[in-house]
């Protein structure tokens, strides 16, 4: 895991501050179901972010790279995914390869109920 990590951070991940704290569990599950939750988690998490960083509008992009679990360090069955995502949002008016990067503000209690 921790070797997966520095690759990301090293090759993959642009030079953007990430979030990387996100665990969210499901009851167990077979793949589809699975795949679906974490599709509605990464879309809603972009979603905060675009709404965050308002100025950008529909040019902000974000992305997601997810890990799907299926056993806690005890190899207790848990379902849950590990996400690594940019804390903001890239403004990509000319081309992905200009993608300007967009901080988010901190995220509050409130907004993340």
């Amino acid at each position: 895991m921790a070797d997966s990590a520095a690759w990301l951070v090293d090759r993959v991940i642009p030079d953007a501050p990430v979030r990387r704290r996100s665990r969210s569990r499901i009851a167990s599950a077979t793949s589809a179901p699975a795949r679906e939750v974490r599709d509605v988690l990464i879309r809603a998490i972009s979603a905060f972010y675009r709404r965050q960083t308002k100025q950008i509008g529909a040019r902000g992009k974000t992305g997601a790279i997810a890990f799907t679990r299926r056993f806690d360090s005890a190899l207790r069955p848990t379902l849950h995914f590990h996400t690594f995502r940019p804390d903001g949002v890239f403004d990509c008016a000319l081309s992905r390869d200009d993608a300007t990067f967009h901080n988010a503000p901190q995220p509050t209690q409130a907004s993340l109920r």
